[in-house]
């Protein structure tokens, strides 16, 4: 971090600990060595720099700037490197009784996971972060949102209320068989979460299992704007070593997919 803004530093550090990002403070005026990594700093304090070191390992803050936008912005480049624009956004949904998990995956790496107890915040948490991560509502084939069916009266629910946000050009929601995806309890020590999260994760890969089996990119479907909801089935057959590095985000589901065929 590269500020004198004590209120800056303090909101990035508070938030970034919560993530578990390591940062290094450098006293505003040191001189910005050659690192891996971003240099987080305001934009009024950007712009005194000389132009010799501004350069594109700033990742930048404006007060107009939504800060949680910000701060997922450090969490992507922390995960995938300080590469800004992303092919797809994927939202994973295990609907429940009581708590919902959701997780995001930016081009099926997976990125982070929540939980929610309100229907309307998991619509507007969807809304989110189309816009924090540059994708518009009608990137119809840009953006995936897969349900786990087990409790259908609220999938329902939720369908109708993001078929009504995403009414003038919807993407195809894929309705996915999520049983025995809360039942697999290590999983829990890799990331500490909750199990509705670890079922949501598990829903994406079974998903993308599915998808690739069906050929999801044939013409046909990708045409077919009345087909505005496909149900998906997969058996999850997964190496433990791959799974894991999928919930660390260091394999996509793709990628892991294609070293389990090696096997």
């Amino acid at each position: 971090m590269y500020s004198n803004d004590s209120r800056f530093f303090y909101k990035v550090n508070n938030s970034l600990k919560k993530l578990k990002i390591p940062i290094q403070v450098l006293n505003f005026g040191q001189k910005v060595r050659n690192f891996d990594g971003v240099v987080l700093t305001t934009q009024e304090e950007f712009e005194r720099l000389p132009d010799e070191i501004q350069s594109d390992k700033f990742l930048v803050y404006s007060d107009s700037q939504d800060f949680e936008e910000y701060i997922m912005q450090i969490l992507a480049t922390h995960k995938f490197g300080n590469n800004r624009d992303y092919n797809e956004i994927i939202f994973s949904i295990d609907p429940g009784e009581n708590k919902t998990g959701v997780a995001i995956f930016l081009d099926e790496y997976f990125f982070i996971s929540r939980i929610f107890y309100d229907q309307k915040k998991i619509v507007s948490e969807i809304k989110k972060f189309i816009s924090y991560f540059k994708f518009r509502k009608s990137d119809a084939y840009k953006i995936k949102i897969f349900f786990g069916i087990g409790v259908p009266s609220l999938v329902e629910s939720l369908l109708d209320a993001l078929t009504e946000e995403f009414k003038e050009n919807p993407p195809i929601f894929y309705l996915v068989d999520e049983r025995k995806t809360s039942k697999i309890k290590h999983r829990k020590k890799i990331l500490n979460i909750t199990k509705h999260e670890i079922s949501a994760i598990w829903i994406a890969i079974r998903a993308i299992k599915a998808l690739k089996s069906v050929n999801y990119f044939d013409e046909s479907i990708k045409n077919n704007r009345k087909q505005s909801q496909k149900k998906l089935n997969s058996e999850i057959k997964f190496d433990e070593n791959l799974d894991k590095e999928v919930f660390l985000g260091n394999l996509s589901i793709s990628e892991a997919l294609e070293r389990e065929k090696l096997k």
